[in-house]
């Protein structure tokens, strides 16, 4: 039973808001003056009145507006209301969403007209996350093979609406069917998908402090012909009758990771020799396998380099970092470790700090080692 029933007579004067804010503690975000209640109250024969005739205001209805459904039944009371607006906002800040997109009670009112309780809002969260997060390489599809510009909203959509997906599906096969692919429109798309990756990689880079803006710059000023030329020597591994060509994702990833490299290093993209693309097609390194690395490269650089210089293994270069960590070679990766253990046996008598490489091929610094 709505509390408001149980209250007669009502009260009068000042005590009147604080008695009914005592039963209805939601009144407060209403935002109506204590005058409103006093005034209401002179006219209303019960509390319950007053309270039917607040829910009439026009303050009432803009806070509450997803109270009501269609047929003017409640979904649930206002003290339910605001505690589920509560949890609305709790997950919206888990997954990243700015406060200030959620200061206004309208930001929630789709929610509750939709009938989204928070375990279904949190189902539809970790799928967009997920798309979010994995989507790149089908935003690239869309575009390479059928000319779409695909957000993540629309993959979004049709991820959780089979209407929305079978639009998009016919959309595509409309745009394959309507524009025959030649290789060169393919390889033209592919390098625009890809310049446009490595864009926002570097840039992220760049805000993490682990590639400055000069070294940047230098790649993504890129000349968009020159970097078609890049991604057609790794589309066919150097050799266009070889028939060894990959696929767009492997393409793509190729073409981020050399970007990366060129990035780090300080240089433009330059046009690689057979066995740099080779190792570059083979390297086999994911996108944030890569950023990962070059961020630690750029945190310890002089770590690693005088402490394989002070175990006798002389200069360690950025170059000789990614043959150690992506490339798989042996001589620089025992050159590395070898140096970062050494390091870690000084530290043991000195109370400085130990290196240790994980399971993963990462090394860390593992805190300090006292006596």
């Amino acid at each position: 039973m709505d509390p408001a029933q149980a209250i007669t007579p009502p009260s009068t004067g000042a005590g009147l808001l604080s008695d009914l804010e005592t039963l209805f503690p939601w009144l407060k975000s209403v935002g109506l003056p204590a005058s409103w209640f006093q005034e209401v109250s002179a006219t209303s024969a019960s509390d319950s009145e007053v309270v039917a005739k607040l829910r009439g205001t026009s303050q009432y209805k803009s806070r509450f507006a997803g109270l009501l459904r269609e047929d003017g039944s409640m979904r649930m009371n206002e003290a339910q209301y605001i505690n589920q607006e509560d949890s609305y906002r709790h997950l919206l800040k888990q997954y990243g969403v700015s406060a200030d997109r959620m200061d206004n009670p309208a930001d929630f009112v789709g929610f509750f007209k939709s009938d989204i309780d928070p375990n279904e809002l949190k189902q539809r969260l970790d799928i967009y996350d997920n798309v979010k997060t994995g989507g790149q390489d089908l935003k690239d599809a869309f575009y390479v093979y059928a000319g779409m510009r695909v957000s993540t909203d629309d993959l979004y959509a049709a991820t959780v609406d089979p209407a929305a997906s079978q639009r998009l599906n016919e959309e595509y096969n409309q745009k394959v069917a309507m524009q025959p692919l030649d290789y060169k429109t393919w390889i033209t798309r592919a390098t625009e998908a890809g310049l446009a990756r490595v864009s926002s990689t570097l840039s992220a880079l760049q805000q993490q402090g682990a590639l400055t803006g000069s070294a940047v710059q230098s790649v993504i000023q890129t000349d968009p012909n020159f970097a078609r030329q890049i991604m057609d020597a790794l589309y066919h591994g150097g050799d266009p009758t070889s028939g060894q060509t990959l696929n767009l994702n492997e393409l793509m990833h190729s073409f981020e990771y050399a970007a990366l490299g060129a990035a780090a290093t300080s240089a433009g993209l330059a046009l690689p020799d057979k066995d740099t693309i080779a190792q570059i097609r083979s390297a086999g390194v994911s996108r944030a396998a890569a950023q990962q690395a070059y961020v630690q490269f750029g945190e310890n650089k002089n770590l690693y380099a005088g402490a394989v210089d002070r175990s006798g293994g002389g200069a360690f270069t950025q170059s000789d970092f990614e043959k150690a960590s992506f490339l798989g070679n042996a001589d620089e990766a025992a050159r590395l470790t070898k140096g970062l253990g050494q390091e870690a046996s000084y530290g043991q008598g000195s109370g400085q700090f130990n290196i240790s490489q994980n399971r993963k091929g990462g090394y860390s610094q593992t805190g300090l080692v006292n006596r």
